[in-house]
Parts: C-alpha cells; structure tokens; sequence
C-alpha cells in the first residue's frame, strides 16, 4: 500500500499591526469648546429677547432695524404711569421735572397726525449753588428728556388723570465750556476755556419751516462773563413716527442768537448759527438730509470753505479770500468762476451761496454811516474797499487823529487780509495799506523793508512820503480866532500839540449858576454879552483834568501859575482845546439814581486863575443849583466793564479761598459801619448764608494783573440786609448804594460803608494805558481816585471843589 505523501502548502498572512487613535488637537478642542458656547449663548440670549418681546416689545430697540415701525411702542420696562407719579418718582431720586411740553403746540401740526398727543417731559437737577430767587434756568441743569404718549383706553375712571407710555429719553450731559467760548478765544476776547461741562438748561421750538418733517428742538444753555455772553446748545429732532429723539449737532453763538431756519442755498432750508463778533460777520450753516435708515434716518452736513475738487484758479482764489475774511471779493471771484465753469457743481454753489450770506452783511457795513472814523474805516476794509478805507484815513488824520488810533483792529487780522489780498491781486493800494500797518505794528524801516520783498514794487516817491506822513502826529488845525495865539505861552508848553485835535478830552464838576458876572470871563467872540434865553441856565465848570493826546495833566498847574498874563493863556488854552471848533459838553448827575442824568451844555466862555481853568458853560435843561454835576467832554472816559460778575455764594463754588478772606474782612466792615451781625460760632458761614445773594464785580483796578471785587450794596432795598439790623448810626446812608473794593487777599481797598456822603458813582477808563478810575462823591462834589501803587491805596492828586 501506498503511502500518501503531503505536500506542504506555505500561506503567508499579512497582519496589520493595530494603530493608537488620533487625538483631536487642542485647537481643535478650543473651536469647538467657543461654538459651543456661543450657540448656549444664543439660546439664552433668544429667550431673554422672547421674554422681553413678550412683556414690554418696545424695549428691544434694535428689531426696527430688520422690521420698520417696531419701535413705535412703548420704551419703559414699567406699567404706565400718571405724570403726578411720574414727579413723584423723580423727586425721590433727586430730580424735578419740568414744563410738559405738548407737542400739538409745535408750529404746523395737525390733529390726527402720529404724535399729535405726546409729552415732552424734561429732567431736571437742582445745583448746589442755587438761590432761592434764581429762576430755574440759573440754578437747574437738564440732564434729562423724555418723550410720553398718553395711553390709549376707552375705559378711565373719572377724575384720575390719563396713564403715559414712556416712548423715548435722552441723557443730557451739557457742553464743554471751551467749546462753547471758542468763538471769543478765537477773536482773542476770552482764554481757551476748560473741559467743565456748562449746563443746558432750557428746551424750546426750532420755528420755521424744516427741511425734513418731525419735531425740531433746541437744547440750550446761557454762558456770560462781564460784558460778554453766549447761548449755546444742542438741535434735537423727534420723530413721532418711530417715537424716537435724535441729537444731531451742537452750537454756540456769541451774538446771542438762537439758531433759526433760513433759507441759504438750494429750495431746502437751513440752520443757521450766527456767530458774529462786531463788524466781523461769521455764520455756521447746516444742512439736513434724509437717509432714509431707522438707526441713522438724518445727516447732518455743514457748508464748509474746502475745495470741492474743481480744479479752477478762480475758484480756488474765491474760497481763499473767503476764509480770510474778505467777503464781498471772494463773491465776487466765485461768480466768475460759476460763469467760466462748466462743471460747476451743487456744492459749489452752497458756498457761493454761504459767501453771499455773508458778503449782504460787510457791504451794508460799509455803506452806512458811522460816527466814529475808526469804525467806518474798519467796515470799509472788511468789505475790501482798500481805496475808500485810505481816504477817509486821510481825512480823519487831517481832522486830527493818530493812525495808532484809527487802526485799533487785530493788527495781525488786518495785515492777514492784506497778504491775501495781494496774493490774489496785487495793486498799489494793497501795498500802500500792508506799508501803513506794517510801519503801526513794528516801525517805518520794518515797512520799507516788507514793502522792498513785494515781487513787484507799486508804491514809491511821493505817495510813499504822503504815507510816512500819516503816520507823524496830527498838527493842529487851523482856527480863524478873534484873540492872537502865543506859542511860547504857559498853556502851550504845558500842552503838547495832539492836544489840539478837535476830539479834545478833559473832566471837571459842575454848578449850576442863577447868575453871573461877566468881568473876567475871555471869550472868544468879543461880541457875546454872556446873556441867557429863556429856560437856559449857567453851569460853572471848574476843570480838574485835560489830556493832551498822551496822558492826563492834573489842574492847577504850575506852568499855568507862572503865566505873567492870565487873560492871554485863557486864549491861547481856548484854542488849543479846539473849543471853537467844538464848544460842547456833556453834564450828568446821579442824584436820587443810579443811572446817570446825562444834559448836553455849550461852553461860552474860559477863565484862568492861579493855575487853575474854569469854564462857563449853558444847558437848556436845569438840574438845580445845589448840587454838583460831573463836567466831561463826550470822549474823555469810557464805563468799565467787569471781568465776571457773580454772587458771594457763586464766588464760594468758584473761588473758596477768595471767600475765605473775603467775609472776615466784610464782617468787620459791617460792624464797623454801625450793622450788628447775627451771632454764630461759624460768622463767615452766616454771613455766606445771609448775604450770599449779594453781587461781586470783578475786574483790575490797580494794574497788578490780578482781580479785585467791587461790592456795591443797595442798603435801602435789600432783603439780605433786614437780617443784619441798622444802627441809629447809619440809618442816613441807607438811602444810596454803598461800595467795598477787596483784594484778591481779602484786603479791603476802598470802603463808603456806613458814610451818608460819600459814595462811589463809578468805574471809569480815562485812556488807552491808564489804571481804571473811581468817580466818587461827597459834599464837595466829584473827585476821580486812581490807584497808587506807592501808597497802596486810591487817592485824587486834587479835588474838583476847592
């Protein structure tokens, strides 16, 4: 048998070693771990929108961008409530709201329109400072506006007022000051301004026709420091569609002025800021444009000097004389590049259209009468009539006046149009005038040289001489007298030859007269018998001060003493003041007021006796024979004006340290003048309390740059006062207002506190240079005190009554 052989099969079978599971990277980890999130967040977020779409829909604002006309419901996250409930929640928060301001009383709404019947409700909070007299607008701030729509219901209880759905508010934080006074710093009339916020504190209408439907508002607020003062703000437009307020820009205006729809340029009407300083007309121009978007339905656009792009010279020259402030010529070269250009495009025209504006303004300056020279050459060159501007220069210096005195404005405005004039078109009249200001800002070489550096020189020769020669003093006119003048007298060395302008300026008292003698008396028609019409009356002048054109000369004086001819130097002094000229002068009393009784008088005749001048002069008006006048010629002073003017309490919140001298020095004068002072551990705080409402005027009166404050005190009337008893002692100098002078230390610099005599009047500027004076009166009449820094105190070199 056999035996079966087996064959041997060889298999290989490849096995695939098993392989680790790949981790995720932490990248990886990281995504998924944030999508995760964010869909949780989502999921959350979207039940929180549901829950609040399902209790107040309207406080999910931003669904009006997907689905127009969301947002007309109601804002508040509260029932509706009453506007008595509404004040009280307000009050115990601290706040107060104000006036509801109806919105059917917004000019050209009609009854039946979306929003007809909502509320505009402001916010209030009183400020810390406030009077009890301060009106709200002093002692309130806005900081809050809310727009209500009454509820609507069929069914309301009789008696109970109707509930309000609160549909919008605005959070109001006011403006910053140095925004708000950037004009005045601009024309160098204020510093720079801080960051403090200033107060909006009032809400009205924007009348007049808008450009765009809704209910147009004005957020504004009331700035002033001395004689300066601002109204500032912010435009706000309602859209009673969307029951929404929308801010849109804000403004400030030195003039004044609430801004006011005008119609400037194009069929749309625009807002218009007035921001005119003088004779230097400024507008600020706004256009309003719909977009047609919920979150941002208005733009706001204002009509700028930058190039639009129009590659034209012309053009380019128009808006450069623009914004150099000369109007009338850059209208003129815009005009002529609309007629020449082709491509003249709409924002082109909105600012020829805005230099137009402008441009009605300087020429209606121009063409009017000024009585001044000074601002009747200012006008004209303005409006960039260079060649009528030089004549009346000419004319004004021949009539007396110094160039100094004619050219007061900014030097380096004047000059700056001037630059820009010749850059545009250069003339030889242009020269003429950048020759005469440069030569009053620096000296005549400086002016030569600026005039060597024009590429083409215009003026020279004669007409550069003629010029030089303005810039000399005026010599005196010629008068025709009846007398001979003396040249080599005592009254022409005592009296430098400006003195001679017909603008002459002196100061004296003043007493009535029933009659006279008119021995003695020079006059300078030998024919006039000194007699009176009916109902005139003499007034004897006797001058304490006269300026010569450079600085005041006290009377008497010793050159007028040790004349050998008295008569003569009366004459010759007659012409030297320009009295033939210009004979008059002006009396004034306050008597029983404290505004001055201003008569005008004409000076007859002149007297010189033992240095001192006397003048007779008649009035048409009789002021009485008792009691002395103030004798000034119309020029001879200018009312002082103060820096700031506030309250003792307003002076406490802005200069505690000022206060803190202030009322221990206050407190002693009230006792020393006869007042017995309520008693208190804490004086200084109890007479803050009581005489808080009292007004400080602050200004420098003694030439150390630094501030005093003037204290006037109506004793007669003040309520303040019937708190602080009267002694027997003073009770006759409660009948007029009575004035303390403090140093910024607390010093006090003058007192008439408790004397029935004598009492400060005014606070005058006598010249250019020269320290404020004080007009003070007593029963001898009127003296002028200026500040001696010598003897630290205020004191006349003379009296006016001998």
């Amino acid at each position: 048998m056999k035996k079966r052989v087996r064959s041997l099969v060889q298999v290989k079978v490849l096995v695939r070693e098993p392989t680790q599971p790949r981790r995720p990277s932490w990248q990886m980890k990281l995504l998924t771990a944030g999508l995760m999130g964010a869909l949780l967040t989502l999921a959350i977020g979207g039940i929180g929108v549901a829950v609040r779409l399902i209790v107040n829909p309207g406080s999910v604002g931003w669904v009006s961008w997907v689905i127009p006309g969301w947002d007309q419901t109601p804002l508040a996250g509260q029932a509706p409530q009453t506007l008595s409930e509404i004040r009280s929640t307000a009050a115990k928060s601290g706040f107060q709201v104000g006036n509801s301001i109806h919105l059917s009383t917004y000019p050209g709404s009609s009854r039946g329109e979306t929003g007809f019947d909502d509320v505009l409700l402001p916010i209030y909070q009183p400020q810390s400072y406030c009077e009890p007299d301060d009106s709200p607008e002093i002692c309130q701030k806005l900081v809050e506006v809310r727009v209500y729509r009454p509820q609507k219901t069929t069914l309301r209880l009789t008696g109970r007022e109707p509930g309000l759905e609160l549909l919008d508010q605005l959070a109001i934080s006011g403006l910053e000051e140095h925004f708000v006074i950037a004009p005045l710093s601009s024309a160098g009339i204020a510093h720079h301004g801080s960051t403090r916020q200033l107060p909006l504190t009032s809400v009205t209408f924007i009348n007049g026709e808008s450009p765009l439907p809704g209910v147009w508002l004005h957020f504004s607020g009331d700035w002033q420091r001395g004689s300066s003062r601002m109204v500032y703000g912010q435009v706000v437009r309602y859209d009673p569609i969307r029951g929404r307020l929308q801010p849109l820009v804000t403004w400030t205006s030195p003039a004044a002025e609430i801004p006011l729809w005008q119609s400037v340029t194009g069929e749309e009407a625009s807002l218009v800021v007035n921001q005119t300083i003088g004779l230097e007309p400024k507008f600020q121009v706004y256009q309003f444009t719909a977009l047609g978007s919920p979150a941002r339905p208005v733009q706001v656009t204002p009509i700028t000097l930058a190039e639009t792009g129009l590659d034209d010279r012309t053009y380019k020259n128009g808006l450069l004389l623009a914004r150099n402030g000369l109007w009338s010529l850059a209208q003129k070269q815009l005009e002529a590049s609309q007629v020449n250009q082709p491509s003249w495009t709409a924002a082109a025209q909105a600012q020829l259209d805005f230099v137009a504006l402008h441009a009605r303004i300087t020429q209606t300056q121009a063409d009017r009468e000024w009585a001044s020279p000074r601002q009747q050459i200012l006008a004209l060159l303005i409006d960039g009539q260079w060649t009528e501007a030089l004549t009346v220069v000419k004319t004004a210096h021949t009539n007396g006046y110094t160039l100094n005195t004619l050219l007061t404005d900014p030097s380096d405005r004047l000059q700056q149009r001037i630059e820009t004039a010749l850059r545009v078109n250069p003339s030889s009249v242009l020269q003429q005038w950048g020759v005469l200001v440069t030569a009053v800002q620096t000296d005549r070489a400086t002016a030569i040289e600026w005039l060597n550096k024009q590429p083409q020189e215009l003026v020279r020769g004669q007409p550069l001489q003629e010029l030089f020669a303005l810039l000399e003093t005026p010599s005196a006119p010629v008068i025709v007298a009846s007398a001979p003048a003396v040249s080599s007298s005592p009254a022409s060395m005592a009296m430098s030859p400006a003195s001679a302008l017909a603008a002459y300026q002196m100061i004296g008292t003043a007493m009535g007269r029933s009659s006279i003698t008119p021995e003695g008396w020079i006059r300078p028609n030998p024919e006039d018998t000194l007699i009176l019409n009916t109902n005139q009356t003499w007034y004897e002048i006797q001058v304490l001060q006269l300026q010569d054109g450079q600085q005041w000369q006290t009377l008497p004086s010793n050159r007028l003493m040790s004349s050998e001819d008295p008569n003569q130097t009366a004459r010759s002094l007659w012409e030297m003041l320009g009295l033939t000229q210009n004979p008059e002068i002006q009396l004034m009393t306050w008597a029983g007021s404290t505004q001055p009784q201003v008569i005008q008088a004409t000076i007859r005749a002149i007297q010189v006796q033992n240095g001192d001048v006397r003048l007779l002069a008649v009035a048409e008006t009789h002021l009485g024979l008792d009691s002395p006048l103030l004798a000034m010629t119309p020029s001879s002073l200018s009312w002082l004006q103060p820096v700031e003017v506030l309250t003792l309490t307003h002076l406490n919140q802005q200069y505690p340290e000022w206060t803190t001298a202030l009322l221990p020095a206050l407190g002693q004068e009230l006792q020393h003048a006869g007042y017995t002072l309520p008693v208190s551990e804490t004086p200084s705080q109890t007479l803050l309390k009581e005489l808080g409402s009292w007004s400080l005027q602050l200004a420098d009166l003694t030439g150390d740059s630094q501030l005093e404050g003037v204290l006037s005190l109506d004793m007669s009337g003040s309520d303040a006062v019937s708190e602080v008893a009267n002694s027997q002692a003073n009770s006759e100098a409660m009948g007029h207002t009575q004035t303390l002078i403090f140093s910024s230390q607390g010093s006090v610099l003058y007192s008439d506190l408790g004397s029935p005599t004598q009492s400060l009047k005014a606070i005058v500027n006598l010249y250019p240079g020269n320290l404020p004076a004080l007009i003070v009166h007593d029963t001898q009449g009127y003296r002028v005190e200026q500040w001696s820094a010598s003897h630290q105190r205020f004191e006349s070199s003379s009296p006016l009554i001998q």
